[in-house]
């Protein structure tokens, strides 16, 4: 299972209707969670941060989502806690979104640790932009969306408030979305691994997107060493790639090839 999905009443057939809302918003690409969430949001004039099934309706057809006025009644009715006839804007998507299972917050949750390198729980936007790899990116892999899109999109999705920063809560919230479409836990993996250049996982999982280089030892013996930690690291820079290695413990160093 790749998320968890809470929903607060038990009602027959809700978490078909879910699926169906959640896999017709998916088709149409990651980004459009964010778009529905936009949309809900400029419908709820009064701030309540709730929806009626008559505006759920609206907001699903919007997106092309074929489900009927009763079909959104029910809806409603399984997150409906108060009785006052709305949902929850926040817990529907959630429950929509679904949570990350463990694993998948633990790798999210060590990434950011890697990048708040002052351990304040704060990232700067710009010094991410400089070292984030698109590349690696689900959309891009597939041909879907370019680097530059998810440059972009990665800007619109996580400096929301135009503060410059990045908190992990931010960090976390756009990985929830981005998750809800990966079904596979190793490729999800994979996903973290390499775009933030997290060494190790193992199998299919396994980082591969970290510099490797060739090591020549005091006694001539060669070994192929992974840098665990080049994140924004100049891979052409000798000394730099070396300065690295010691770091982590590689120290009987006669020269060092870079596997370019």
């Amino acid at each position: 299972v790749f998320g968890r999905r809470v929903i607060p009443k038990k009602v027959p057939g809700v978490e078909e209707l879910l699926d169906r809302v959640r896999n017709a918003v998916l088709a149409r690409g990651i980004k459009t969670m964010n778009r529905l969430s936009s949309s809900f949001r400029i419908m709820d004039d009064d701030r309540s941060f709730s929806l009626s099934p008559d505006e759920l309706f609206t907001g699903l057809k919007d997106y092309g989502v074929d489900l009927s006025s009763e079909d959104c009644a029910k809806v409603v009715g399984a997150f409906d806690t108060n009785g006052d006839g709305c949902i929850d804007m926040t817990e529907f998507l959630v429950a929509l979104r679904g949570n990350m299972n463990d694993r998948r917050e633990e790798l999210v949750a060590l990434a950011f640790k890697q990048l708040d390198k002052r351990g304040k729980g704060v990232v700067k936007f710009s010094e991410l932009c400089k070292i984030y790899d698109a590349s690696k990116h689900p959309e891009v892999k597939a041909g879907q969306a370019s680097e530059e899109d998810i440059v972009l999109q990665f800007i619109s999705s996580w400096d929301r408030n135009g503060d410059g920063d990045i908190t992990l809560q931010e960090f976390v919230e756009y990985y929830k979305t981005l998750s809800c479409s990966i079904d596979n836990d190793e490729y999800f993996e994979l996903m973290i691994r390499n775009a933030w250049h997290l060494a190790g996982g193992k199998g299919a999982a396994a980082n591969t997107s970290n510099l490797r280089v060739l090591i020549v030892h005091s006694d001539d013996s060669e070994e192929v060493v992974c840098v665990n930690s080049d994140l924004g690291l100049d891979k052409t820079d000798a000394d730099a790639v070396r300065s690295a290695l010691e770091q982590q413990g590689v120290t009987d160093i006669k020269a060092i090839k870079l596997c370019m």
